[in-house]
């Protein structure tokens, strides 16, 4: 809602609006020029034309009964998107994973190359500084949700998927219902489009697809096959690629794990399509910082790391894991709240097999978003942790007493690892204010004459 609303307001819309959130997402939004109240009543739609709604809002909420009442439209989201998108020549981002770095990413090779994309981001893209932005070129890129069948409203030229794996099974209730609607999502694009799907994700490679189809990966017969990667020690990686016509390159990224180098090859295959020429993609490669939430460092200093991760699917979660074992040598302590009652019983074996490469693991209870029921038999963290075959995994009975087992863990040569869509977030922060705080500390103890080598990087003396 927050990039629609962006975008909106960059169109040269007056846009105003209300939210049951936080105090500090309304000030950050009235920040960015929206009238935004807190709370929902019926006047605040007093002077709408047109009303547009997340899909977590009920029917039953007084501003779309008003609406509806004084015969306001009323949109959805994913309907406003899609409005948004069949004035331009749409890219649409979709897959279990990946979407929100990918969908920056495209977007940000775009702009390199001179492109001036509009994006309608899932996440805060650190290049673009906000979830979207409005640009003066054709093309619009989008984050494409499969949750509640949304991007069944979006009709792009072009896709990427990244995987199709089960998921949302609270709201599709099996996975072939999962598969149909990505191949529905697919048979919705431009009768001249094509797809860009991730070779690896055995449900992807062998779904039905009726558009053309370029194929990226490890696999052997992959169009644009990864063949090697390499993770720098602190961050970043280096990886080669077999392009369609035969020709290997080697690529820069500053992002961490082999996921994100799959996304990045992604990102090449569907910008070569669009004429975007190599030395942009490189550069652009080079540069991306990626998207707050996705192996995002929030504090670094005094030898000890603390990333924060929106990752909350096993896959997702081994693959973050499995990024900080590649980038860090010491300790990992994997900090987790699981997402939702009806995803950690329906994934429970997944989960309980994802944090094999962590040292250490705690769980937070599980996170349980409103509006989000279950019918599924009460599971708890402490359920998991008993079924879990890692020899150092505990449960912790409160948010806060997941942060006080965190915190306990910062020492030097520690990476911790904080996972979870939910509000686990919070609890990376107070951890990184207390490396902070630990390492301003540790300063002022030093001895006045202490000095720092010549032969150590600014990054290094920064800390």
């Amino acid at each position: 809602m927050r990039s629609l609303a962006a975008l909106l307001l960059a169109m040269g819309r007056r846009v105003s609006g209300s939210d049951s959130g936080a105090p500090s997402e309304i000030e950050a939004l009235r920040g960015m020029g929206i009238d935004a109240r807190h709370g929902h009543r019926a006047e605040h739609i007093d002077g709408a034309d047109l009303v547009v709604a997340s899909a977590a809002v009920p029917a039953d909420n007084p501003e779309l009964v008003a609406a509806r009442e004084r015969g306001i439209p009323v949109l959805s989201h994913a309907q406003a998107l899609g409005a948004l998108m069949a004035a331009r020549d749409g890219i649409g981002v979709a897959g279990t994973h990946g979407k929100s770095t990918t969908t920056a990413l495209v977007a940000h090779v775009l702009e390199t190359a001179g492109l001036h994309p509009t994006l309608a981001g899932g996440a805060h893209a650190l290049d673009f500084d906000g979830f979207a932005r409005l640009g003066n070129g054709p093309h619009l890129v989008a984050e494409a949700d499969e949750y509640g069948r949304r991007f069944l409203e979006l009709h792009p030229r072009a896709a990427i998927i990244t995987g199709v794996e089960p998921d949302h099974l609270d709201y599709y209730g099996s996975f072939d219902a999962v598969r149909l609607a990505f191949q529905q999502f697919l048979d919705g694009m431009a009768a001249d489009g094509f797809v860009v799907t991730c070779e690896d994700e055995p449900h992807l490679s062998r779904l039905p697809l009726a558009r053309r189809r370029i194929r990226y990966g490890w696999a052997g017969h992959a169009d644009w096959r990864l063949e090697r990667f390499q993770a720098r020690p602190g961050g970043g990686a280096t990886f080669a690629v077999r392009r369609p016509d035969g020709e290997h390159r080697t690529f820069d990224m500053l992002l961490s794990g082999r996921h994100h180098a799959a996304n990045a090859v992604a990102a090449l295959a569907l910008t070569r399509e669009l004429g975007v020429p190599e030395s942009a993609a490189r550069a652009a490669l080079a540069t991306f910082q990626g998207t707050r939430r996705r192996f995002e460092t929030v504090a670094q200093a005094g030898g000890i790391w603390v990333v924060d991760d929106y990752a909350h699917h096993p896959t997702a979660v081994a693959a973050n894991i499995s990024a900080a074992r590649d980038v860090h040598c010491g300790r990992i302590v994997a900090l987790f709240q699981p997402h939702t009652i009806h995803r950690t019983l329906v994934l429970l074996d997944e989960l309980r097999a994802s944090f094999t490469d962590a040292d250490r693991v705690i769980l937070a209870p599980i996170y349980q978003p409103t509006g989000r029921s279950s019918d599924v038999p009460p599971i708890t963290s402490e359920a998991v942790v008993a079924g879990m075959a890692h020899p150092d995994a505990e449960a912790a009975p409160s948010l806060d007493a997941a942060y006080a087992l965190a915190r306990s863990e910062l020492q030097s040569g520690t990476l911790v690892l904080v996972l979870g869509a939910g509000d686990i977030t919070a609890v990376a922060r107070r951890l990184a204010a207390d490396v902070r705080q630990m390492t301003a500390a540790s300063e002022q103890t030093l001895p006045a004459s202490v000095a720092v080598p010549a032969h150590r990087s600014a990054a290094e003396a920064a800390l």
